[in-house]
């Protein structure tokens, strides 16, 4: 087996081992010295590239530092651990079951994935940048009555709409997706209308109150113009009441223009997933090069893709969007990825060393890590990918442990796992030992 392949599998078994649980619940608590890290030099990075991989031996605090990335260009950011079970559905899209009005049986509908979520987040932002403040504003205004009209419809406090022609529409509920079905009143069809938020968002830019509702003269042709094919007059029911309610002396008064932001999504163990898989057509879309409508790609569910989705029409990346992955060397080569996803990002590797100097240790514990990473390289079929970060040895600083408990409590079994198959573990383990002692 190569190198890469033991690798694999000892980190598979040591994940999962009580030691390495306890020892992961204790690194997401650890904290970089940031103030003498050059955290800008990362930041730089990531701006020049717009998406990139930290990579290096387990303990390198290669999360927190993207983390810190993150945190210096003041973005909104999600972070998702990709694992052999994710796939394109839980990144970009698919199907999932939703109760049917009735509540008797079960539906699928499309559904974005997390990463397709954040892009809207990102894209919303870029949009909210460009307005006025009475823009967003209105804007503002329009959402909360929406979403005010969903908690009468869900407390029972309204049940029908009015249409223009004065025939009520029953309510008959508030989707979790937070969608609203209406169905003509009295009619003995069983037939039932659906109004989206993406429609009625795109509806009230053309329509920006009800004296421009009002002023509508083909209701069916000037609606259907705007949104496509839909039940119109359920849209201009909605729209009215929202309008009719809506307390123009009480909006939120918004003082500057929404700056524009970054928006940084880390992928954690990124390459623990089926990456094709997963990315599917974005491999396309996600190229630096081709970030905002210049990458757009049709998804695999588009045709279910509602009006008004602000993707209706493709997806794609927008400018504002960076990708921060973090992997372990010793779980796989990083030169058995695939070479598309290695076209599409910049690597930056984090060594132990350089973990030592970005966690501050003291010289006697830096002395005590190098020793140890030293007699690692040496053994047969071991390099600098099986060597530990600072991250384990920053608990001895910190007064939580001592060297000995450090010793039996997590680098005795790691290292038993590194040489699990050689031949000569418990010699091998003695040196260790006297290394790090």
């Amino acid at each position: 087996k190569s190198i890469w392949q033991k690798g694999d599998e000892l980190w598979s078994i040591w994940e999962n081992s009580p030691a390495a649980q306890k020892n992961k619940s204790e690194q997401e608590n650890d904290e970089l010295e940031t103030n003498d890290i050059d955290i800008q030099n990362y930041k730089n990075f990531l701006k020049k590239h717009h998406n990139i991989i930290l990579h290096g031996a387990p303990g390198t605090g290669k999360t927190y530092l993207a983390q810190q990335v993150a945190k210096l260009m003041e973005a909104e950011t999600e972070f998702v651990q990709f694992h052999p079970s994710y796939d394109y559905t839980d990144f970009v899209e698919g199907l999932r079951p939703v109760n049917n009005t009735d509540k008797t049986s079960i539906q699928f509908e499309r559904k974005d994935g997390t990463f397709k979520a954040f892009c809207k987040k990102a894209f919303k932002n870029l949009q909210d940048s460009k307005k006025s403040i009475s823009e967003v504003q209105q804007a503002v205004s329009f959402k909360d009555k929406f979403l005010e009209l969903l908690d009468k419809i869900r407390n029972g406090e309204l049940k029908a709409l009015n249409q223009r022609t004065n025939i009520p529409l029953d309510i008959l509920e508030a989707t979790d997706n937070d969608n609203i079905i209406v169905k003509t009143k009295d009619s003995g069809a069983e037939r039932t209308y659906t109004v989206s938020y993406n429609r009625l968002e795109k509806l009230s830019k053309v329509f920006t109150d009800k004296q421009s509702l009002d002023s509508i003269k083909n209701i069916d042709k000037e609606i259907r113009s705007v949104i496509g094919g839909c039940h119109s007059s359920a849209y201009w029911a909605t729209s009215n009441w929202i309008y009719t309610n809506q307390d123009v002396s009480n909006i939120l008064k918004i003082s500057e223009p929404i700056k524009q932001k970054d928006f940084i999504f880390i992928i954690d163990e990124i390459n623990r997933g089926e990456i094709s898989k997963i990315f599917g057509e974005l491999f396309f879309s996600i190229d630096p090069g081709y970030r905002g409508e210049k990458g757009l790609v049709k998804t695999q569910y588009q045709n279910l893709v509602e009006t008004g989705d602000i993707f209706e029409d493709g997806f794609y990346v927008p400018e504002n969007v960076y990708i921060i992955g973090t992997m372990n060397d010793i779980d796989r080569s990083v030169e058995s990825m695939d070479f598309a996803m290695r076209r599409r990002f910049a690597f930056k590797e984090i060594t132990a060393s350089q973990s030592a100097e970005n966690f501050k240790l003291s010289e006697n514990t830096k002395k005590r890590m190098e020793s140890l990473n030293n007699e690692i390289s040496k053994i047969d079929g071991l390099n600098s990918a099986y060597h530990i970060g600072a991250s384990y040895f920053k608990r001895v600083d910190s007064g939580t442990e001592t060297y000995d408990e450090l010793w039996e409590n997590s680098l005795h079994d790691l290292l038993v796992e590194y040489l699990k198959g050689s031949g000569n573990e418990e010699s091998s383990l003695e040196l260790l030992e006297i290394a790090f002692k």
